[in-house]
């Protein structure tokens, strides 16, 4: 008996050893293959200077997909998805270009005078703003105007694509604005 069962256990280890062997060698072989990617996202109110190589990976040095679609008709100042349609080595391939926001705004503040026991809004120091969408502002934390003194107010400005930004400005606190 124990001469059985040591016949079925190399049986049964050569036939795991066998089957780890060919799993390593499906894995190793499909990690460098030429894959189209699914999405190319690019940013919003970049010139769109993409070529077929950006919507692939691991290619040869010497072969170029070639890009069916006329990105030229594409805006780059839309966000939005496009279908991109590319051919490689006699094959049609079709990836997505998303064109996409992730610059948070910027802005230009001033800053204000504001008299004890009164309330400023945030918009009041704001100059201007940079941004491709619409730009909200408020404040981090309601400024406290109940004494004289300079209170420095945080302004937070966000996107219509969510990106957000700080800055930061000066209420002078002051018994009469007239004075």
């Amino acid at each position: 008996m124990p001469h059985r069962k040591l016949k079925s256990s190399i049986k049964w280890g050569g036939a795991f050893l066998l089957t780890g062997v060919l799993v390593l060698v499906i894995v190793l072989g499909t990690m460098n293959q030429t894959k189209v990617k699914t999405v190319v996202k690019w940013e919003q109110g970049s010139p769109i200077v993409l070529t077929g190589d950006d919507f692939f990976t691991h290619l040869p040095k010497d072969k170029h997909p070639v890009l069916v679609s006329d990105l030229s008709v594409i805006d780059p100042m839309d966000k939005g998805s496009y279908e991109i349609s590319l051919t490689y080595e006699g094959k049609t391939y079709t990836s997505k270009l998303e064109i996409i926001d992730t610059t948070a705004p910027t802005a230009i503040t001033q800053d204000v005078s504001a008299e004890v026991g009164t309330s400023v809004s945030a918009d009041q120091f704001i100059v201007s703003t940079s941004d491709l969408g619409e730009v909200r502002v408020s404040f981090k934390s309601e400024p406290k105007l109940d004494q004289v003194k300079d209170v420095t107010v945080t302004l937070v400005l966000k996107d219509d694509s969510g990106n957000a930004s700080e800055v930061s400005a000066i209420v002078h606190v002051v018994n009469d604005l007239t004075a």
